[in-house]
């Protein structure tokens, strides 16, 4: 082997990382030996997968599900989008002539009005049902 240590300290690297490994391996082994005891035991209701002693196990970090991650990049494309589209009006405006302009002025009319609102309907329904309820008279 070509190292650029001496000897000594050469063995006493090795001699460290081998205790280290011997530590491992035994961590490694009563770990193993828990849970072979945890699998040949009669389950009595559901098991509790942590070492004795540990508390209980983390619960595993959920992963956003595939809707809502596809909700959000369609939001964040739409916002983008509308982004891209209003620099483009402000900046081309004084160049659009009277017809370019009545037809970016319809254009976000048309796609403001055909805009579909759900939640401020069922916004408006909740209210609504709440001053039914105070209107007593």
């Amino acid at each position: 082997m070509n190292t650029p240590l001496p000897p000594v300290e050469e063995l006493a690297l090795i001699d460290r990382e081998l205790a280290q490994l011997d530590a491992r391996r035994l961590y490694l082994l009563g770990r193993r030996d828990w849970l072979v005891r945890l699998l040949h035991q009669p389950s009595t209701g559901p098991a509790v997968w942590a070492a004795p002693g540990r508390g209980p196990a983390p619960a595993p970090a959920t992963e956003a599900s595939a809707p809502s991650a596809q909700n959000v990049l369609l939001a964040l494309g739409a916002v983008l989008l509308a982004v891209a589209a209003l620099a483009f009006t402000l900046l081309s405006w004084g160049s659009l002539g009277i017809t370019g302009r009545s037809a970016v002025l319809a254009a976000v009319t048309a796609a403001a009005l055909g805009a579909p609102v759900p939640r401020c309907a069922a916004v408006w329904a909740r209210r609504r049902s709440r001053w039914r309820r105070w209107d007593c008279c």
